[in-house]
C-alpha cells in the first residue's frame, strides 16, 4: 500500500465510530506468527495470507459476512429488548405510584 500499510490502516479503522462491528481482513505476504498476532491485536476479524486460495477466501467472505448480519440482527433484538424492560419497569413503577395515591385517599 503506497501511504501507509495493513497495520496502520486497520488501526485507523478501528478508531473510525461504530466500526466495531465492520469486519476487516487482511490479505498479505507475511505469514509469520508476529504478524499474525499484531493484526489480531489491532482488531482484524481475518487474516488471509498470500498465495490466496480463491476456494477458501470465497467460503470464509460468505462465513464472514453471514456472522456479521447476525450480529447486527442480534444487536438490534437485544436494543430492543432492553427498550422494552424499560418501559415495563417504567410502567410498574407509574402502576404502584398510582395505587398508593388511591389507598391513602
Amino acid at each position: 500500500m503506497p501511504v501507509m500499510d495493513g497495520y496502520t490502516c486497520c488501526q485507523h479503522l478501528r478508531t473510525l465510530p461504530n466500526s466495531g462491528g465492520t469486519p476487516i481482513v487482511m490479505l498479505t505476504s507475511l505469514n509469520d506468527s508476529n504478524s499474525l498476532q499484531r493484526a489480531f491485536t489491532l482488531g482484524v476479524t481475518d487474516y488471509i495470507p498470500k498465495p490466496i486460495q480463491w476456494d477458501s477466501f470465497s467460503q470464509r467472505i460468505t462465513q464472514l459476512v453471514k456472522q456479521t448480519k447476525s450480529l447486527q440482527e442480534w444487536a438490534i433484538c437485544n436494543a430492543e429488548y432492553r427498550r422494552q424492560r424499560m418501559l415495563d419497569d417504567l410502567s410498574k413503577a407509574l402502576n404502584q405510584q398510582a395505587f398508593s395515591l388511591s389507598t391513602s385517599l
